[in-house]
């Protein structure tokens, strides 16, 4: 069943995006395109169309991340929160099903449309030179590939889990949002005042649990239960402190992030399914 929710909010939303996803492309080419003319061939008239096109390249990505982000909001609010949701909340699907469909579709969108922007500056540099000359005219034998590869092999491990802990984070920060909104529902008046609110309160005590969690892994790595007692003993903690940090290494480091952020988006996605099995309050 959660499969048929996924796909129906997919289809509900890829008309939209797919569209903006193919502008921003399209544009991206005619930049490049235009910047070559302006590179090698100097005129007045290309410098103002390549200022004017590069100046729609960079309204639509404003644009593909405001749609982006609106749309996650909007989806979640109107379906779950609103009127549709008298219908939402009668299917035969539990509670919690609902919420990982909003959540897996706005990560697969938020996910697509990064990939689109590097993409079209991909394509924006690629047709800057294409037929230039200056591609095909490049000794692509001479490049260490070898080292590219020896290096990626060394470090694939720490790439593939600031992958993972990107994705991880990017569903936390969904969930924060929904948590907000979820509990804001609740609210007979001003409910998105209380959302925000909700928002800031979580994020305060996000910022007190973390501050409290990194002081507890300072002095744990620092190994001295007296840095304190002296005025000096807070800059040799630093000190002693950094010398942990760089022995866990940075690995250590997003594997401690990944399951903070996982621990989190487990806690947001039970107190949203709960509000909305039990405060639910829809306009």
């Amino acid at each position: 069943m959660l499969g048929k929710l996924l796909k129906y909010e997919l289809k509900s939303t890829s008309r939209l995006m797919g569209v903006l996803y193919l502008a921003v492309l399209v544009v991206a080419a005619v930049v490049g395109f235009i910047a070559r003319g302006t590179i090698w061939q100097a005129t007045q008239g290309n410098a103002i169309a390549v200022v004017v096109s590069g100046l729609i390249y960079a309204l639509l990505i404003m644009a593909l991340l405001i749609v982006t982000v609106v749309m996650i909001l909007q989806r979640f609010y109107k379906n779950l929160l609103k009127g549709e949701g008298y219908l939402m909340h009668t299917l035969p699907v539990p509670t919690w099903m609902l919420v990982a469909s909003k959540t897996i579709s706005s990560l697969i969108w938020i996910l697509l449309s990064m990939i689109t922007l590097i993409v079209s500056v991909f394509v924006l540099v690629l047709t800057s030179v294409v037929g230039s000359g200056n591609l095909f005219a490049l000794d692509w034998g001479s490049f260490p590939w070898g080292d590219f590869f020896k290096m990626f092999h060394e470090s694939a491990g720490q790439i593939i889990l600031t992958i993972v802990a990107a994705i991880i984070q990017i569903v936390r920060i969904i969930l924060l949002v929904y948590t907000a909104m979820a509990i804001g529902a609740a609210a007979k008046r001003h409910k998105v005042f209380y959302s925000v609110l909700t928002f800031i309160i979580i994020m305060v005590i996000m910022g007190i649990i973390g501050t409290v969690t990194n002081i507890s892994l300072i002095d744990m790595l620092s190994g001295s239960a007296t840095v304190n007692e002296a005025a000096g003993g807070t800059v040799g903690m630093i000190f002693e402190a950094g010398d942990g940090l760089a022995g866990i290494g940075y690995s250590g480091l997003l594997a401690k992030q990944c399951i903070t952020d996982a621990i989190y988006s487990v806690v947001f996605s039970f107190v949203t399914t709960w509000f909305l099995k039990n405060k639910l309050n829809l306009e």
